[in-house]
């Protein structure tokens, strides 16, 4: 006699941990969800990072004040932005927050260069 339980383990579906992995047929590795995922890891950290050494070389040259303005420009680009592109996700919200990272940065209160505070002086005596 035969246990009906063996039979019935090797006659139905095998258990999800013996079934195949699906392989991804994609054109490019552009289109692969990991590699996207992977790059996505890496860019938002990234972009944090340039802009914070851009604001570190800017105060140690003394070219940017930071202020209240520079405080709400910041907390609106990492605290408001940044989740929105995140939940956006894939190139889209990368390119998003790329291009407000920059924007952000350049609404930072720069201070007027010395070149051009001399050039006002010039057009206020003339």
């Amino acid at each position: 006699m035969t246990d009906q339980r063996s039979e019935s383990v090797f006659l139905s579906d095998p258990p999800s941990h013996f079934r195949e992995i699906p392989v991804w047929d994609f054109r490019s590795v552009w289109e692969c969800p990991v590699f996207s995922t992977m790059v996505e890891l890496a860019f938002y950290p990234a972009v944090a990072l340039m802009y914070f050494f851009g604001v570190l070389g800017a105060t140690q040259g003394d070219r940017v004040e930071l202020d209240d303005r520079a405080s709400m420009n910041v907390f609106c680009l990492f605290v408001l932005v940044q989740p929105l592109c995140l939940v956006m996700g894939g190139y889209t919200g990368m390119a998003t927050y790329l291009l407000t990272a920059l924007v952000s940065y350049n609404f930072l209160p720069w201070r007027k260069t010395k070149q051009a505070a001399k050039g006002k002086e010039l057009k206020k005596t003339k």
